[in-house]
């Protein structure tokens, strides 16, 4: 967080950090091409959108479990909260991508 809010001095300075989300871009990518070829999944999206969707909705419920928690009066961590997130986080991500609700 730190370095976002100093707008990523030292990651400006890393001759390896592009390699490193390479590997999930990929799969992303694989993944959403098959799914485009079967008419599952709408095309022309793109792969690190899809990505950094996934990583936004997967951090936030990690980052803010216990804030998030006190606020709304929630125990963010019992088992049924969080396959609670879990199943809404496939969910959304699945109404992202597919042509129709395919959920």
């Amino acid at each position: 967080m730190a370095e976002n809010i100093e707008r990523g001095p030292y990651l400006k300075q890393s001759t390896t950090i592009h390699q490193v989300n390479l590997a999930a871009i990929d799969a992303v990518s694989k993944l959403h091409a098959r799914g485009v070829a079967r008419g599952l999944f709408r095309p022309r999206l793109d792969p690190v959108d899809i990505h950094a969707s996934i990583s936004a909705l997967s951090f936030f419920n990690v980052s803010n479990q216990y804030t998030f928690g006190l606020i709304c009066r929630r125990d963010t961590q019992a088992p049924k909260a969080l396959g609670m997130q879990r199943a809404n986080v496939v969910d959304m991500v699945m109404r992202f991508v597919c042509v129709c609700v395919c959920v």
